[in-house]
């Protein structure tokens, strides 16, 4: 049985016109379920790498192509794209090349043998290696987008003395955000400092890509006197503390105030001290000759032992290393609250308690310490200024305090005087109405009062206005508590 009807097969014929949209109809809904399958069916692409070289990149797609892995390139050439189903073996494929190489290379440079080479040539290759080797390894740290290494390797031989240190300096790109702190700065002079032979982390200069140098040989020095200023910070604190808490086990806590200022000495010293004592001295050889015959002419023969002994003064040797951020000299104040002493006993003079100070503290008077401690009255507020006849003045009050003070009466005020306003006019208004009509309807005239004649006015608004007026006269505290109502609204 046919699907459709006998008279629209046979009886219904379509025009030119009618044949041809049905056909284009068609056509478009082939086309949507086509494309609409190939794009249901498409691979999702993700990212495999991003912020490539242009060149590396180009590599990278070309091996890809090469090895039937689809890929796609954005972000202007700098981003490779590949389906999700084959991000790994795309890297797997990549990593057998050494690819990426995240710019320039490293150590693979010698993978290839080069036959011929020169020393020159040598020398240059390891240096562009190690340059690329040490800005993998800068730029993989956590907020380093991309850092760029040169060396400076100077050349030592027999005949050519070595003139100057080696050098490096460090440009670094950071990502969007991210600042480099001291530390970190400071670890990677040492990174590239200990990865060099002969360079010093003096001798490493470390820039941003703005411009701004974060280390450099120049700002060496003030590095270290930054770390200088700490330990000598540190120090101060640790002695201030310990003299507040031990008086205030005797005069309570928040009577006493410290302050030491600490001269510290970061010079190592390597010192060796040879002493010799002539006192102390010992045999060192001794030689035994004899001889035939006498010692002088005339005497008779025999033998004569002749014994040359050499003797050595003891010495004593010694060897001290002076150790880093040593306290040279210490100066110390001390503030005791004058009224925590009144009522102590005898023992806690400041005699006493300037003693307990400098022990604490380790003061030695050969080398110049000072100590010093002082009773003092404790302020705990500021004192107010003395007013008229020796009565102290009460502190001024804020003006924004006053404002807030006075705002809402005013306002309730101003809200009054408006709606009294209004009321007003409309009496007048009303008056003038009852004078034009010729009677004036008595104040105690019913609610539901007669409306007067507006020729030229709103029947409706007269009529209400009459019958607040009426209301207000014969219930005035129903009004009153209306207007208490609307000016609480207000506020």
């Amino acid at each position: 049985m046919s699907a459709f009807p006998l008279p629209l097969s046979r009886g219904v014929r379509l025009s030119g016109n009618r044949r041809l949209v049905t056909l284009g109809a068609a056509a478009a809904l082939v086309a949507g379920v086509w494309f609409a399958s190939r794009w249901l069916s498409a691979p999702t692409y993700v990212t495999l790498y991003r912020d490539l070289d242009l060149v590396e990149a180009g590599t990278i797609a070309e091996r890809l192509t090469k090895n039937g892995i689809p890929q796609k390139l954005g972000t202007g050439g700098t981003e490779v794209l590949v389906p999700v189903a084959d991000v790994a073996r795309a890297r797997v494929t990549l990593a057998k090349d050494g690819l990426p190489r995240n710019g320039r290379p490293g150590l693979e440079l010698f993978d290839k043998p080069a036959w011929g080479m020169t020393d020159f040539t040598q020398r240059v290759t390891y240096q562009r290696a190690l340059e690329g080797e040490l800005a993998r390894t800068i730029g993989g740290l956590r907020g380093v987008e991309h850092a760029e290494v040169h060396l400076v390797l100077p050349v030592s031989s027999a005949l050519h003395r070595l003139e100057r240190p080696a050098g490096a300096s460090v440009v670094l790109t950071m990502k969007a955000g991210v600042t480099m702190t001291p530390d970190e700065v400071q670890g990677i002079t040492y990174i590239v400092s200990n990865s060099v032979e002969q360079l010093s982390s003096d001798n490493v200069a470390v820039m941003d890509d703005a411009g701004h140098v974060l280390s450099a040989p120049s700002t060496a020095g003030a590095a270290m006197t930054s770390r200088q200023l700490e330990i000598q910070h540190s120090v101060e604190q640790s002695l201030c503390g310990k003299i507040e808490e031990l008086l205030a086990t005797v005069l309570g806590p928040g009577r006493t105030r410290a302050q030491v200022a600490a001269q510290m000495s970061f010079d190592q010293v390597d010192q060796t001290v040879e002493t010799f004592d002539p006192d102390g001295q010992v045999l060192q050889n001794e030689q035994r000759s004899e001889t035939e015959g006498g010692a002088t002419p005339g005497e008779g023969s025999g033998t004569q032992t002749i014994v040359n002994n050499a003797y050595q003064n003891s010495r004593r040797v010694e060897k001290s290393v002076g150790s880093v951020g040593k306290v040279t000299r210490l100066t110390v104040a001390v503030l005791l609250d004058e009224k925590a002493l009144r009522g102590a006993s005898p023992a806690l003079r400041l005699e006493n308690l300037e003693s307990m100070v400098r022990d604490a503290v380790g003061a030695d008077s050969t080398r110049g310490d000072r100590v010093s401690v002082i009773a003092v009255p404790f302020e705990i507020a500021a004192p107010a200024a003395p007013g008229a006849g020796g009565a102290t003045e009460k502190p001024k009050a804020d003006p924004i305090q006053i404002v807030e003070k006075i705002r809402r009466p005013a306002v309730d005020v101003v809200a009054i005087v408006i709606l009294a306003l209004i009321a007003l006019q409309a009496v007048r208004i009303a008056s003038q109405a009852r004078g034009a009509e010729g009677s004036s309807p008595s104040p105690m005239e019913p609610f539901t009062a007669r409306e007067p004649a507006q020729p030229n006015g709103n029947p409706a608004a007269a009529l209400l206005r009459n019958r607040l007026q009426a209301e207000s006269s014969q219930r005035p505290e129903t009004t009153a508590q209306v207007l208490r109502a609307w000016l609480g609204d207000r506020n």
